[in-house]
């Protein structure tokens, strides 16, 4: 047999059925390519042996082959005989119910020597009831001698509601054999189609035995995976009365995932009274408690989406007699077809060189959204001599600041305890680097509560030799050179599966030294053209210019082949990281690295007090590097607060040139790094991921750094260059109250915010900002403030005196109004303030006693040049704000010109968003891009700039992708631009335009 194989057999098909051709039962069909060696066929899909030979109970068999006008292919051969009804045993049936006997049943003992197959069907959408009416079967130990089995033929391709591969379930499953002289107990079956497999040796013989079989809409389903369909399905259900049940059990922890791939029920009215629908129907309930998940009516579209459900599933199906529209025995309409899986909560997993040395860890029935109240525990365990690595690849959870709603939490042991972090929130919340235990066992708990439930998590757990066996483990530094490397086998090459962490550590006042002496790595086979990034896709080595988690990277990306420095690698500290990682495939002789100390001349741990302090830094020239040794000089500071209290950076001056265009070369980064327990001020950082990580280069002077823990890390790194010196100075204190001046001299764009913003402002509290230029208190500058965020307590129209802003306001006062200041209050955003230009402008923010909110967050702007009907802002190079025309969203000024450009700092993907665009406002689309009204929106990226002029009727109000754009952090010279223009008409004035952006954290 040689036919193109298709699962079902849609195309080409031999079917073979019994009965003549007007009544043909089909039996089996027929798509398959036999193995033969000698002709060189493949065996490209499983012939079971069980359909090679297909035995009729009729007189009539018949053979039906059909092709389509595309394939081909060598065809078929088949040999027939007819035989004796007396002379053989085992037949193929299909069909509603029938009787199978054992040979010579009620005639005489069965023969010696038997082998009888029966085959037994029954249609799509039922299972089949099995009853014993007799049974006597030669008794043997585990029935050894005469036997009946009864297999179950699953026969089921569907795609996984819960993943994105398609499964197949053909195994025939085989109940223990029976013999012996008790009745067997009744059986129900999963499956629509049995084999009854009676074999008999050559001694004692028995009466044999009846069964009874019967089809029975509905089924209990125990598989991980299935499909359930209607009865008859895809020919029609029965025009009857009907309730079916399908159950898929699981264990009450589990999570079943099912989705519809088709659904086509009868619409037609049959019960005017009935409840839920009065048409045929389909519901989806848990089980046992049947509380109903989901109604399917007649008129109804099938669900897009999977469905999830904690514990067993009911699927009820419930059809009516129809007297019109149909013939007698079936309805016109197709039925249902749905796919299953079953995903477990939890479980116990070895990672072991017998099984694998990795697993991937997913929330049950993942990428689905997980459900509530889940409290799953996977128990990880690896062999003694190893350690386990885990590698968070997706979190979507409930964002609490504590973690206490839904949450991950790992631990270093068998137990709950020895906690290895608790994780809660998105992408931006998700842990980076690799988190290790120090034994042979891991537990991962997954708690959720019974409200939000958002998309799960994925990570990948690997077993790794650990530092008993020399991968990884502490180091101490003396000025004497030493060296390592990682573990080899028996051929001096190293092992597959390995995440090795070296941690290095200096005395005080020191830095460490490192050489890469050699490095031998799989070699990697790549594409022609530009080398991808990273490098060394498989096994590679990195080195952290301190603790890995808080610690920009040296060195990274280094393998055979690829990026190797030769030059001497110096740290800003008295900590380096090194971790080498190597994947399941290739091998070589590994690396081999030394180590030293020097003494530092820069950096340190420095104490911030409510008093101002100074720190300035020039480096080198590689003139003055008298060895030629290194290739950069890093310094590290770390500067503390009290143990609650934030930290604040004011940079003074700022000159740090880089050879790339992306901070790779030459950079401050600057890093919250204190503990989220410790620092207790009300502006502290809640979670992890509250810690902001900003690096920068240039010559632009960087915006203040509000620190969101007690201490931050300051590390310098410039690029040893000829001639040229880098240069940097900052002011650091405490954040000790919100009372703050800033000079827009020296920051003539920037942020203002609520005290502890993005945390909830304090009550009974005055805090004032004063936005004033310090070299000359007396000089004017206009300044424009726009609001991204704005939730303050909310006035009680109930309350006497409350509509009036006496609760929680801000006042904006503007020196150079003649009238007083600008009083705000409640949970709606603001319009934008654009002040008159005198000395200063302050804002003033009070709070009560009773409630307190998030506060606001404002973004200012000071005018660079004004001239005639033209307005140019100072340009913003924060990470985050927005951006209005004057005026918004009350309107704006005739004939005017706007201009404002956004630097974000290099090395942070941006994304901005066109919130609204409302000018140039026409009924006449005709008229829409002919307006001299409009706002341009011009963007710079490596040097291609690209612009768009957009107005009301051109602004897709509807896509939010469309009104997107995200820039890379790899150009230091991008910039967002918008030109905002109107003309001399009134009738097409509109709101204006509010344009926001956000930049990520840097991240290495």
């Amino acid at each position: 047999m040689d036919i193109h194989y298709d699962f079902d057999c849609p195309k080409d098909r031999l079917m073979i059925g019994e009965g003549k051709q007007e009544r043909l039962n089909i039996l089996h069909t027929y798509c398959h390519t036999m193995v033969d060696k000698k002709n060189g066929y493949m065996d490209v899909d499983k012939f079971e042996d069980r359909f090679k030979q297909i035995t009729s109970k009729s007189r009539y068999m018949t053979i039906d082959w059909v092709t389509d006008e595309i394939n081909e292919a060598a065809g078929w051969v088949l040999e027939y005989q007819f035989v004796n009804e007396a002379d053989t045993c085992g037949f193929h049936v299909k069909g509603m119910s029938g009787i199978v006997e054992s040979p010579n049943y009620g005639v005489s003992d069965y023969p010696a020597k038997s082998q009888c197959i029966w085959d037994v069907q029954v249609p799509l959408g039922y299972h089949i009831n099995l009853k014993f009416k007799d049974f006597d079967v030669e008794q043997s130990q585990n029935c050894t001698k005469d036997q009946l089995v009864v297999s179950e033929l699953p026969n089921y391709l569907a795609k996984v509601p819960a993943g994105n591969y398609l499964f197949v379930l053909n195994d025939a499953r085989d109940d223990p054999p029976l013999c012996g002289t008790n009745i067997p107990e009744y059986k129900e079956t999963e499956t629509t189609r049995i084999r009854l497999n009676f074999t008999t040796d050559e001694k004692v013989n028995g009466r044999g035995w009846r069964v009874e079989w019967e089809a029975k809409c509905g089924a209990i389903f125990e598989s991980n995976h299935g499909v359930i369909t209607a009865p008859n399905y895809p020919d029609g259900y029965p025009n009857e009365n009907i309730e079916c049940e399908y159950i898929i059990k699981a264990d009450a922890k589990d999570v079943v995932a099912l989705k519809f791939e088709d659904l086509d029920v009868s619409k037609f009215t049959t019960h005017y009274d009935r409840t839920p629908c009065k048409e045929d129907y389909i519901q989806i309930l848990e089980y046992p408690s049947r509380r109903v998940v989901l109604t399917l009516c007649g008129e109804t579209q099938i669900p897009d989406e999977a469905l999830t459900i904690r514990g067993a599933v009911l699927i009820k199906f419930v059809s009516s007699r129809l007297f019109i529209g149909s013939d007698k025995t079936r309805k016109n309409d197709r039925g249902f077809k749905l796919a299953y899986n079953i995903n477990f909560c939890g479980g116990d997993i070895l990672l072991s060189n017998t099984t694998d040395l990795s697993a991937e860890i997913e929330s049950p029935a993942f990428p689905l959204p997980y459900v509530r109240d889940l409290d799953c525990v996977w128990n990880i365990t690896t062999s003694s001599d190893r350690e386990i690595n885990v590698k968070f690849e997706i979190m979507d959870l409930e964002e609490v600041s504590d973690c206490s709603a839904d949450y991950i939490e790992l631990f270093n042991s068998a137990e709950t305890k020895n906690s290895l972090g608790k994780f809660c929130g998105g992408i931006k919340a998700m842990p980076t680097n690799i988190i290790r235990t120090t034994g042979p066992n891991l537990l991962i708990h997954m708690n959720t509560d019974h409200t939000i439930h958002s998309g799960g998590f994925k990570m990948i757990v690997t077993s790794s030799l650990g530092a008993k066996s020399g991968c990884g483990g502490n180091l101490i530094a003396t000025e004497e050179w030493q060296t390592f490397s990682q573990p080899k086998d028996e051929n001096g090459n190293y092992p597959g599966h390995l995440h090795c962490g070296w941690t290095i550590k200096a005395p005080v006042d020191h830095q460490i030294r490192l050489k890469i002496n050699d490095i031998d790595t799989e070699k990697l086979q790549s594409l022609p053209g530009t080398p991808q990034k990273p490098f060394c896709t498989s096994d590679s080595l990195n080195i952290y210019d301190g603790l890995q988690n808080f610690s920009p990277i040296l060195s990274g990306d280094i393998c055979s082949g690829g990026n190797i420095p030769t030059s001497q690698i110096v740290s800003s500290g008295r900590y380096v990281y090194v971790y080498f990682v190597s994947d399941h495939g290739g091998s070589g002789r590994g690396i081999n690295v030394s180590y030293s100390i020097e003494k530092a001349n820069c950096g340190g741990w420095m104490k911030a007090e409510v008093e101002s302090k100074s720190i300035r830094i020039k480096t080198d020239t590689s003139e003055e590097d008298g060895n030629h040794e290194k290739t950069h000089q890093r310094c590290k500071y770390m500067i503390e607060g009290n143990k609650t209290e934030p930290v604040i950076i004011h940079f003074k001056e700022f000159n740090i040139p880089s050879s790339d265009k992306n901070c790779e070369q030459s950079y401050v980064e600057i890093r919250d790094v204190g503990s989220i327990n410790e620092c207790q001020h009300a502006a502290c950082a809640q979670q992890s991921a509250q810690r902001k990580v900003t690096r920068i280069c240039g010559t632009r002077i960087p915006s203040p750094h509000i620190s969101n823990t007690n201490v931050v890390q300051i590390i310098v790194n410039a690029q040893l260059r000829s001639g040229v010196r880098s240069l940097v100075a900052f002011d650091y204190q405490i954040l000790d109250r919100c009372n703050r001046t800033i000079d827009t001299n020296s920051y003539r764009s920037g942020r203002i915010t609520s005290p502890n913003y993005p945390n909830v402002y304090d009550g009974s509290s005055v805090c004032t900002t004063v936005l004033e230029n310090s070299d000359d208190v007396t000089q004017s500058r206009k300044i424009l403030i726009a609001f991204s965020k704005f939730v303050l307590e909310t006035q009680n129209p109930n309350v006497p005196g409350s509509s009036d802003c006496s609760f929680d306001y801000l006042d904006i006062i503007d020196e150079g109004k003649s009238v007083g200041s600008s009083r705000i209050c409640g949970d709606k955003v603001p319009p934008s303030i654009f002040t008159a230009g005198g000395a200063r402008v302050a804002t003033y923010f009070k709070t009560d006693h009773i409630i307190n909110k998030e506060g606001y967050d404002a973004t200012y702007l000071t005018v660079a040049q004004e001239k005639d009907d033209m307005i140019e802002f100072s340009d913003s190079y924060d990470l985050q704000g927005v951006v209005t025309n004057i005026g918004w969203p009350n309107g704006y000024n005739k004939s005017t010109r706007q201009i404002f450009v956004i630097r974000p700092p290099t090395s942070h993907t941006c994304i901005f968003n066109v919130e609204e665009v409302n000018v140039g406002v026409v009924e006449n689309m005709d008229n829409c891009n002919s307006q001299d009204e409009y706002v341009e929106l011009e963007v710079m990226y490596k040097s291609d700039k690209k612009s768009i002029r957009v107005r009301d009727c051109s602004y897709s109000k509807s896509s939010i992708s469309a009104n997107r754009v995200q820039m890379n952090g790899d150009d230091e010279n991008r910039y967002f631009k918008i030109i905002f223009k109107s003309d001399d008409l009134s009738e097409n004035d509109g709101r204006g335009f509010r344009v926001s952006w956000e930049c990520d954290n840097y991240s290495n």
